[in-house]
């Protein structure tokens, strides 16, 4: 048997379809039913036997008791009086409930929307970070904090000297929340600064996503490895990966240079896999590899932690800096060392072919070439300037920080009980 539909449901469904595709169809609707109701209350006051400029006339006065109720005392005879309450009160309903409802929902929408960060940024040589863990906020400490070295590399790219004054840092979120807000709020270092990091929501994986925070234009992209997966899904180090194909594809679909990238990987033995998915220059940090190798140096070396803690704090005592001095290049090491008068050089950062050596504590003849990455201990970034001269103390013998290999501790039998 076929079901036969009636006038209303039909017309009842028609309105909802029209009235959810946006808010200047509902203008629309709201305009047509204003029209409607001026045309009917038109009708009811129009005298018998009156030709078309009578009913426009007539239209026109509904019109104005719609829109206006200061119109209603100046109406004569009853059943015009009452047309015209009937046409005022309609009037409150259609424009000053139904109007302000569609304009202030529209409203709420666009904010939300916005509120959200849907919109797509409009930077170049800026700092993205993609994920939001509980690394993401010391991520935007260092990045806020470290002013010169951000000035320094972003100079680095053809920005000039003038280039780079601040760092602009955009970070993608799964989803954009009050919580996330409020945290970079509280925060000591980044609420101050909250107006430099701008928040957009998106999925790293996804390529609209990542036009959302132009990622190819960007100085330097940060992914920092993923919460820690529920049983069954894949792992952090897999999704880190997506991520890089996805980025390497849509740089190779714009034509553009690869942005430097970092990434974090739970895994040593996937950094190969990493480095294959993306043609650019990558760094990889094996959080689990280095947070293991620090524990294990504290406990063989007590007190250890306190040099840590100073080395690796933005805010206490001196840092370790990472600085190429290419006016250094053919000088042998104990030359270098002697042209810091406010800084100790630890070592050397060899590039060779895509990898990296480290030479710390090398012999006093040991000769720097151009290219490579001194390995500084100090306490501003400007004190890891080197001097044009060597400083009034270059006469007295450089000591050398490793003369001879770590001894071993001797075994006594100690066990070591590791918790979690």
């Amino acid at each position: 048997m076929k079901f036969s539909f009636g006038l209303l449901d039909r017309l009842r469904f028609w309105v909802e379809r029209a009235l959810i595709r946006g808010p200047h169809i509902q203008l629309l609707v709201v305009a047509a039913v204003v029209a409607l109701v001026a045309l009917v209350g038109g009708l009811a006051v129009l005298p018998p036997g009156a030709n078309g400029e009578g009913l426009e006339q007539s239209v026109w006065w509904a019109f104005l008791r719609l829109t206006d109720p200061g119109y209603l005392g100046d109406d004569q005879g009853a059943w015009r009086r009452v047309v015209a309450t009937a046409l005022t009160l309609a009037g409150y309903v259609l424009f000053m409930g139904t109007l302000v409802a569609i304009m202030t929902g529209w409203l709420l929408r666009s904010m939300r929307t916005l509120e959200r960060g849907l919109t797509p940024v409009v930077m170049e040589d800026h700092f993205v970070v993609l994920g939001w863990t509980d690394r993401t906020v010391p991520l935007l400490q260092e990045l806020l904090l470290s002013t010169f070295r951000v000035r320094h590399f972003l100079a680095g790219l053809g920005g000039g000297p003038g280039g780079g004054r601040r760092a602009r840092i955009v970070t993608l979120v799964e989803e954009l929340d009050d919580e996330i807000l409020e945290e970079i709020r509280q925060d000591h270092v980044v609420g101050p600064r909250a107006s430099e990091v701008v928040l957009r929501s998106g999925s790293a994986i996804n390529a609209d996503h990542l036009r959302r925070v132009a990622a190819v234009h960007a100085a330097a992209v940060i992914v920092p490895s993923p919460q820690e997966q529920e049983p069954g899904e894949v792992s952090a180090d897999v999704e880190v990966i997506k991520i890089l194909l996805s980025l390497d594809g849509q740089v190779q679909a714009a034509g553009e240079p690869h942005p430097y990238v970092v990434i974090e990987l739970q895994e040593p033995r996937h950094e190969e896999v990493a480095r294959r998915a993306y043609g650019g220059p990558l760094e990889v940090v094996s959080s689990s590899q280095l947070i293991g190798r620090l524990m294990a140096q504290n406990m063989r070396h007590p007190g250890l932690s306190r040099v840590y803690n100073e080395l690796l704090s933005p805010e206490i005592g001196s840092e370790i800096f990472i600085r190429h001095h290419d006016t250094l290049a053919g000088k042998t090491f104990a030359e270098a060392a002697r042209r810091f008068e406010r800084a100790i050089l630890c070592g050397v950062v060899r590039s060779s072919e895509g990898r990296f050596s480290n030479h710390l504590a090398p012999g006093p003849e040991f000769k720097l070439a151009a290219g490579d990455a001194l390995v500084l201990i100090a306490r501003t970034f400007r004190d890891a300037a080197p001097a044009e001269e060597p400083w009034r103390g270059a006469g007295r013998p450089l000591k050398r920080l490793a003369a001879e290999p770590l001894r071993e501790l001797e075994h006594r039998g100690r066990r070591v009980l590791v918790l979690g």
